[in-house]
């Protein structure tokens, strides 16, 4: 093609050009959402970093040819200061892969270069799938005048190309096109899955497809937490597990009993396994925050404390994977996802299985809330540390079954609960949060006296940085009161009373048939 128009136009034939692109994102999808594309360009000639947004592109020069994993491995400038605040603790992960080879044709006038016409041809590769085999995509064809003044031999090329050769001008897949040509669905994960339940649902109908969805969470994320990519593997990891036991609690009802208490076993030998990595984790993330709350001198004689951490995460991701590949944990997923999948389960044979569960769900969460009101009420200048901690439970609970059973609601009625409930959970947790850091540090540097692991300045920097948390405990304890009295105020009240009480009494009376689930033989 390019050869025949060599022969039509004065023209001059540049070098082909090989490119590869790799375009980098984070597991849940951070940088695609936001509209940002981020990729590794290696040319003919050098290894570029390259930004993309709707509005500009830029380039910044990479030291090696290899993509950086974190925020921190990106090169100072505009792009980290762009990527770093969406990616936060986030791995990059290679998501498609270009190899590129463009040959361009530009065309002479006057001996001036009045038109470029390019030939691209491209292929595709999933960068983590276990094959290496790439997809060819069909050659493009693009055609651009060098500026405004040539007009006619733009007309000419194209007339030329569409009517002799019967090529027409295309542009290139885009990104989001290229990956759903390697199986990728951009935006599809979510750390916080939505759940799409039908009122005329019976309770047992819906606390399966309540649990399936968490199941899909935690196997989705499994893969990351083996391979130990990010921490947020593990996070959210511990939060599907940890809400599937919620459920089995707080509509436990619905399933048959022995299985249910089985169940809600497993769940917390799981929780029991994972805890530890997850503990470790959220130190290391707040060992930047600990120096930046001392003075200079005394944030760097924290570095044993650092050392020390990531040592016994370390030993603690061995005894993860370890439960990972043991055959309780197969089989409790196993066992599970059998009995998820089966449309007779034999879980569901609890008395509420069969009720609305719009009436069960609003009962739920009417009980959950009231549970919250009476031991945040009880709260007073003297009640302990975990007088707060056992409100910050209840607050947990509330919230998932707000978040679980929030399709079968209106968003208007909801929505203002959930972010009125939110801040007061943020007080609690930073609370907790700083509770635990306290007792965990305190444990620590116990340990690392008796190990001699730690010098006498990394212990008064340890002291010193004690004494910063528990000063930032006073603080959130005396905002509690304000948190809670957003939280409890008149309008959030009737809210509740009217959307779940009302909902509950009204339904109960109402005998609203619901599809039985048959039982199976055991």
């Amino acid at each position: 093609m390019l050869n025949a128009l060599a022969s039509m136009f004065p023209s001059h034939r540049r070098q082909t050009s090989d490119d590869h692109f790799i375009y980098l994102d984070t597991f849940d999808w951070r940088l695609f959402k936001r509209g940002v594309r981020l990729a590794l360009h290696t040319s003919n000639e050098s290894s570029l970093l390259r930004l993309e947004t709707n509005d500009a592109c830029i380039h910044e020069q990479l030291p090696r040819s290899t993509a950086p994993s974190f925020a921190r491995d990106l090169p100072e400038g505009r792009i980290r200061n762009q990527i770093a605040p969406i990616i936060a603790v986030r791995r990059l992960l290679p998501r498609v892969e270009f190899e590129t080879k463009t040959n361009r044709l530009e065309i002479l006038e006057e001996n001036k270069i009045a038109a470029c016409v390019q030939l691209i041809q491209r292929r595709v590769t999933d960068p983590e799938a276990n094959n290496d085999q790439s997809k060819p995509l069909d050659s493009k064809l693009q055609v651009a005048a060098a500026c405004d003044d040539h007009p006619a031999i733009l007309r000419r090329i194209t007339h030329y190309l569409e009517y002799d050769l019967g090529l027409y001008p295309t542009t290139p897949e885009t990104l989001q096109e290229a990956l759903e040509i390697v199986g990728h669905k951009p935006g599809s994960y979510r750390s916080k899955p939505e759940i799409h339940l039908d009122p005329s649902m019976n309770a047992g109908a819906a606390a399966i497809v309540i649990c399936r969805t968490l199941l899909d969470t935690m196997l989705a994320n499994e893969a990351g937490v083996r391979r130990d990519l990010d921490m947020e593997f593990l996070h959210d990891f511990r939060v599907a597990a940890r809400r599937t036991r919620s459920v089995l609690a707080l509509i436990g009802e619905v399933f048959e009993p022995q299985f249910r208490d089985h169940f809600k076993e497993e769940f917390k030998w799981l929780g029991s396994v994972t805890g530890p990595v997850r503990d470790l984790d959220v130190h290391l993330l707040h060992m930047s925050d600990y120096r930046a709350s001392l003075p200079e001198a005394a944030s760097k004689d924290l570095a044993p404390l650092g050392q020390y951490l990531r040592r016994h995460r370390s030993a603690e991701r061995r005894r993860l994977t370890a439960a990972l590949h043991s055959k309780r944990y197969r089989t409790l997923l196993e066992t599970w996802r059998v009995q998820l999948d089966d449309s007779h389960t034999a879980l569901l044979v609890g008395h509420i299985a069969q009720k609305p569960v719009m009436a069960v769900a609003s009962k739920r969460i009417w009980q959950a809330y009231r549970r919250v009101e009476k031991r945040a009420n009880a709260i007073g200048p003297d009640t302990p540390a975990e007088g707060l901690h056992k409100l910050r439970i209840e607050c947990k609970k509330l919230r998932y079954l707000l978040e679980l059973f929030y399709s079968l609601y209106d968003s208007n009625d909801i929505d203002p609960l959930i972010k009125a409930l939110k801040r007061l959970q943020e007080n609690l947790g930073d609370f907790n949060d700083l509770v635990v850091q306290e007792a965990a540090l305190r444990r620590i540097a116990h340990e690392m006296e008796q190990e001699k692991l730690a010098t006498v300045d990394c212990l008064l920097a340890m002291g010193q940085l004690l004494g910063e948390l528990i000063g930032r405990q006073h603080r959130e304890r005396r905002r509690f009161a304000k948190c809670f009295a957003r939280f409890d105020k008149p309008r959030n009240r009737k809210r509740f009373r009217q959307t779940f009480k009302t909902a509950a009494t009204n339904r109960s009376r109402k005998r609203t048939p619901a599809a039985g689930i048959p039982k199976v033989k055991r």
